[in-house]
């Protein structure tokens, strides 16, 4: 488990390492195909009910591919890749849920073939997550 109050402010902003400043901006401006048609189709500009989302967040020794510092949840895109790296990702997303945030993985197929189902799926995550009590 780990210690909130060493990657986490006050206002609940994450701290990040300066050191993947660069690496984040340039993964920014070189997005996948899926990363482009879920963020132009989906994330940008509010579109996923009034929702400000930011790509390639840093938040303490990671980069998350989305970010929405409202609903504390994370957006994964899961190219071929992420099969080689498996036990990275399960040690990154314990990190990042023991810190409070809500992981969601979606595969590159999916978005590519029907992005209109991961639309719905994630409207339908989003009012589930709000309407349900505490």
């Amino acid at each position: 488990m780990i210690n909130k109050d060493e990657i986490i402010n006050s206002n609940y902003i994450f701290k990040a390492n300066p050191k993947l400043s660069d690496r984040s901006k340039i993964m920014s401006r070189n997005m996948t195909l899926a990363e482009k048609l879920i963020w132009f189709n989906i994330l940008s500009k509010r579109q996923l009910l009034g929702y400000k989302f930011v790509k390639q967040k840093l938040i303490f020794n990671y980069i998350v591919d989305f970010y929405c510092s409202k609903l504390l949840l994370i957006i994964e895109i899961d190219g071929p890749s992420h099969n080689l790296k498996i036990d990275y990702d399960k040690t990154r997303d314990e990190f990042l849920r023991s810190a409070g945030l809500t992981i969601i993985r979606i595969r590159n197929e999916k978005i590519i073939d029907d992005i209109e189902v991961v639309k719905e799926f994630l409207v339908n995550f989003i009012n589930n997550r709000l309407n349900s009590p505490l």
